[in-house]
């Protein structure tokens, strides 16, 4: 059973700034206590930080997958280092990183992600080119 951020904000009466929050070029979505992130689309770096400070103000990212296998990687290495950092400031928990990314171009910048997020020896992350491998690390237990 998946859950869509984007519904649970209109259902909650939220104001429209909260519902806005959550940009519509990442979709969000719980499944079976996994949070997934899909890029629709190519998204900004406060496009990505609106949704990793929504995840973490609900306390849905111990185990979370970053989609990114729909478009061609939209960072510099500078703005990973910076999302990485963010996100270390909003989930100050252990937790679990699985990106997937479509090509090696993806792949390597993301590797450069996964060695930043996990300098704070909380998050455990890894780069991969298939959703369901990612799915099956990001279930595994510590």
């Amino acid at each position: 059973m998946a859950f869509n951020f984007r519904k649970w904000f209109s259902k909650k009466d939220a104001s429209a700034g909260e519902a806005d929050g959550l940009p519509e070029s990442i979709d969000v979505r719980i499944v079976d206590g996994i949070t997934i992130a899909t890029f629709l689309e190519p998204s900004s770096v406060e496009e990505t930080k609106a949704v990793i400070r929504h995840i973490g103000d609900q306390g849905v990212y111990h185990r979370r997958v970053w989609d990114l296998s729909r478009i061609d990687f939209p960072f510099t290495i500078d703005e990973l280092r910076e999302l990485a950092y963010y996100g270390r400031e909003k989930m100050g928990d252990a937790s679990r990183i699985a990106l997937v990314v479509k090509d090696a171009v993806g792949f390597g910048s993301s590797r450069a992600f996964a060695t930043h997020r996990e300098g704070d020896d909380l998050a455990k992350s890894r780069v991969f080119k298939s959703f369901d491998e990612a799915m099956q690390w990001i279930r595994e237990d510590d």
